[in-house]
Parts: structure tokens; sequence; C-alpha cells
């Protein structure tokens, strides 16, 4: 289960390779590239670089053609789709809607990942993507959420910059999670209690692994910033025990 975690396993049979000195995942679709070169020669399929990849003439929608030269110092969106696909269709109306009804000035673009997320409807599928700490507070009007964000905000940050120095993902991710009438995200709040059986109480501290069908909860009558670090490095370390979810 751990490994399942570790490189985001979301079907079987899987086939992952990963460099034996560092761990570092090498390709993550091993086999559909075993399949497609059965023979090894590109052995030990690796990333290509981006430039490779778009290699040759590209076109714009005024169908006529550019160089990928053109694309140097602006941010790209690579989007997958397919004209005959209903589902496609739908999402190509509304992709990266979310992103700018969440930033209508755009200050945050390129929309880096956040160090910590207020949990709502547009990321909560996030949860299923690895063991989240979700802190969850009592917010009846909008604002009220910047505390808690700015208590683990600092830890949230330090564990981005340690894993991403390694060139690893983040082991864990963080969300606030306000519960009140005036935030509309109430409904979504109450629905992870209800699925993962936590208390009422809040402030909440807790970590959520939905994969592994296992929680943590902070059982403490003050949540400070040592509590939270404290809390995230006894997980990390793996000191502490699960609940079933």
């Amino acid at each position: 289960m751990k490994l399942w975690n570790k490189y985001k396993v979301t079907s079987i049979p899987s086939l992952v390779f990963v460099d034996a000195a560092t761990g570092k995942v090498v390709c993550r679709n091993g086999l559909l590239v075993v399949r497609d070169d059965p023979k090894g020669l590109e052995f030990p399929w690796g990333p290509k670089p981006f430039a490779e990849v778009v290699a040759g003439p590209l076109l714009r929608n005024n169908r006529q053609t550019t160089d990928i030269s053109s694309l140097e110092g602006h941010y790209v969106g690579v989007y997958f789709s397919a004209h005959w696909c209903p589902p496609c269709r739908s999402l190509t109306r509304v992709l990266g809607r979310v992103e700018v009804l969440n930033d209508p000035e755009c200050r945050l673009f390129p929309w880096h990942p956040r160090p910590v997320l207020e949990l709502s409807e547009s990321n909560a599928v996030q949860l299923h993507e690895g063991p989240c700490l979700v802190l969850f507070v009592d917010a009846e009007e909008e604002g009220e959420l910047e505390p808690a964000k700015e208590l683990i905000q600092p830890i949230a940050e330090k564990i981005m910059a340690k894993y991403k120095a390694k060139e690893e993902e983040t082991p864990l991710l963080f969300f606030v999670a306000g519960e009140g009438s005036e935030l509309g995200e109430d409904d979504m709040s109450d629905s992870l209690r209800d699925y993962t059986n936590l208390p009422e109480a809040a402030p909440l501290l807790t970590i959520l692994d939905m994969s592994a069908r296992a929680k943590y909860v902070k059982d403490v009558e003050e949540i400070t910033q040592a509590v939270v670090e404290t809390f995230v490095q006894d997980f990390l370390a793996e000191k502490l025990k699960p609940e079933p979810i």
C-alpha cells in the first residue's frame, strides 16, 4: 500500500519503472512502453524533453504554422481531447473556468499548485490523490478561513520545498475546510465528515488517507503551529496509529 500511494497507482495491473538508486519515477505507463517497444530499444524509457516531443511545425488556430521557438518565454497549456467525444465537448466549454472564477484578476496566474487549499467541489477530487491534512474550522463569514490557512501555510511550504528539492512529489496535501452557511462549501465539509466518520468538533486537525481508508485525528484543546508541525512529522515518520475510515 505504501508503494501504491508513493507511485500513485490508480489501476491494476500497473508497471512503474523507478531508478533503483534514488527511487525516482522513470516511467509510469510501463505496460504501454513495453508493448510499444518490446525489444527495449529506448530503454529505460525516461521522459523526453518537451521540445523534442513537440518538435516540428505547430498549427495556430488561424491554420498558419509556426515553430516551437515561438513558445519560448510563454506558458503553454496542453489539452488532450477528441471532437467526437461527448464528455470532451462538455469539458472544453468550461475548461479553465474554475481557476478563472476563483481568481478573476489572474493574480495567481499561471496557477501553480498552492501549499494550502480551501476545500471545495472543484478540488475535492485531490483528496483521493494521496494523504491529506485537513483542518476543519468554523467559518460563518468569508475571510475567516485565513487564520487557519496562515497557521498551516509555513509547514505546507516547508514540506513542498523539501520534496521539490529532492525532485519528488509532496507526500501530503494541505486543506482547510470551512463550515458555515455563507461560505457555500459547508456541504462539502459535512459530506467529508460523514464519509470519514469524524467528530463534529471544530477546529479539528486530521490527516485522511482515502486509498488506505485510514484517518488520523489530533485530539487537542488548542491547535497551534507547533502541534501541526509535530502531527505532520509524526505522520511522515509513521509514528501515528491509523483509525479505519
